[in-house]
């Protein structure tokens, strides 16, 4: 699988990265697959809810997500993954984001160490859950970035 998507809404996850500091931002990647890619289409940024230390958690607001997945049907996309960031840096998954994990979705990560970015990559949680594996991320244009 490749995710591809804009340089525009790779830009628009980039600035709001750097806009949520010190804090994780978060949100969804919603498109659609297309044989061997995950093609996103928009995102949208999401309320990180997390209840924990938000320089190194983030949580989905249950109830976007909720009305995200409901208004599937209606528009034809669904949700392909999620972003978040990590101000320390770091684009490898964090055990409690290989733990929250689905099956089957991207999970785009940018690294900050501000006040610039350091790096995106997305990954798949493994086929026996217990990791994070490495997803391709290309521009629609075909040049892939990561």
């Amino acid at each position: 699988m490749t995710l591809r998507i804009s340089s525009t809404l790779l830009v628009s996850i980039e600035e709001t990265a750097l806009a949520s500091m010190p804090e994780e931002c978060c949100g969804l990647l919603i498109g659609h697959v297309d044989g061997d890619d995950r093609r996103v289409q928009r995102t949208e940024l999401c309320q990180n809810v997390s209840t924990l230390d938000r320089r190194n958690s983030f949580e989905v607001d249950p109830q976007r997500l909720f009305d995200a997945i409901r208004e599937s049907p209606d528009t034809g996309d669904q949700i392909l993954g999620f972003y978040h960031s990590h101000p320390d840096g770091s684009v490898r998954p964090s055990a409690r984001d290989t733990r929250a994990a689905w099956p089957g979705k991207s999970y785009v990560i940018v690294g900050i160490e501000s006040p610039r970015i350091v790096a995106v990559r997305s990954w798949l949680l493994s086929t026996d859950a217990t990791s994070m594996d490495p997803e391709p991320i290309a521009l629609t244009d075909g040049e892939h970035i990561y």
